[in-house]
C-alpha cells in the first residue's frame, strides 16, 4: 500500500484530503510514539499498532510574514490501515494562526486531530478503522 499511496497522492494537498487523523508531533515525539505503541519496536510498552508503515512527506510553506516563510513538516504513516499525518512547525518564525488557516482549508475536521500528548485519540480512530 505504501508504494501505491506514495504514487497516487504525490502532493501535500491530495494526501491531506485522504488523511484520517492528524497528529502534531515533532521528530522526537513521533519516535517516542512509535517506540511505545508499535509492536515491532523492541521498546514497545503498549502494543496497540501491529503495522506502522512510514511514508515520506513534505516540507511546505503555508504563508509568509514580513518576507519570512512559515513552514510545516508533514509526514504520513499508515497505522493498521489508517492514514495518519504527523506534522510540526519547522521554520524560525511560527505563526499558529497561519498554520491553522492552512489546515482549515485542506483538513477541516477538528475532531480528528490531536497532539502527541493526546495520541490516545488517534489510537481510538485506528481501532475503529481496523
Amino acid at each position: 500500500m505504501n508504494r501505491e499511496f506514495f504514487e497516487k497522492y504525490n502532493n501535500p494537498e491530495s494526501r491531506i484530503a485522504v488523511t484520517q487523523f492528524l497528529v502534531e508531533a515533532d521528530d522526537f515525539a513521533y519516535h517516542e510514539l512509535w517506540s511505545k505503541f508499535c509492536k515491532k519496536s523492541s521498546y514497545c510498552q503498549y502494543p496497540e499498532i501491529e503495522n506502522w508503515d512510514q511514508i515520506n512527506g513534505f516540507l511546505i510553506t503555508v504563508g509568509k510574514y514580513d518576507d519570512r516563510s512559515v513552514c510545516i513538516s508533514l509526514n504520513w504513516c499508515i497505522l493498521d490501515g489508517c492514514v495518519v499525518c504527523f506534522w510540526n512547525p519547522t521554520s524560525e518564525l511560527i505563526d499558529h494562526k497561519m498554520i491553522e488557516n492552512w489546515f482549515e482549508k485542506y483538513y477541516p475536521n477538528p475532531n480528528k486531530r490531536c497532539d502527541a500528548n493526546n495520541f490516545h485519540h488517534c489510537l481510538n480512530a485506528v481501532k475503529k478503522k481496523s
